[in-house]
């Protein structure tokens, strides 16, 4: 009996994804993890130019409207990174669940993939609805 101790828990690590649910399950976190590490970094950004420069007091407007975000600022706007940050965070769930629905549509799971769907269209009307 051979005892591995290379790893401080003596687990192997986790074999590549082979398959194509596999595949794409791990695209789907990089992508996820991309945008969440983006996210932050656009908030802390936002954040810390704001303290720097005395420019947060309340009461103000909590987050640069809609309309405003559609076009990057032409001067360094640090209400515009945190709200950003902000609005790519609220993307995510939708981005996570469009990314598990093509994973269940590609793998055939009929059921699953109705759901995910279904899940996918109550957030898209959630988010048009006022």
């Amino acid at each position: 009996m051979g005892v591995n101790i290379s790893r401080a828990g003596g687990t192997s690590p986790a074999p590549p994804p082979s398959g194509k649910a596999d595949q794409i399950e791990a695209r789907s976190h990089k992508i996820s993890l991309f945008f969440s590490i983006l996210a932050l970094t656009l908030m802390l950004w936002g954040l810390a130019g704001g303290l720097a420069e005395g420019r947060f007091s309340m009461p103000g407007a909590p987050v640069t409207p809609m309309k405003e975000l559609a076009g990057p600022p032409l001067t360094i706007n640090y209400l515009w990174c945190m709200s950003s940050g902000i609005v790519l965070l609220g993307i995510l769930p939708v981005l996570k669940v469009a990314m598990s629905a093509w994973k269940f549509v590609g793998a055939r799971e009929t059921a699953s993939a109705a759901v995910a769907l279904i899940v996918l269209m109550e957030l898209a009307f959630s988010i048009l609805v006022r």
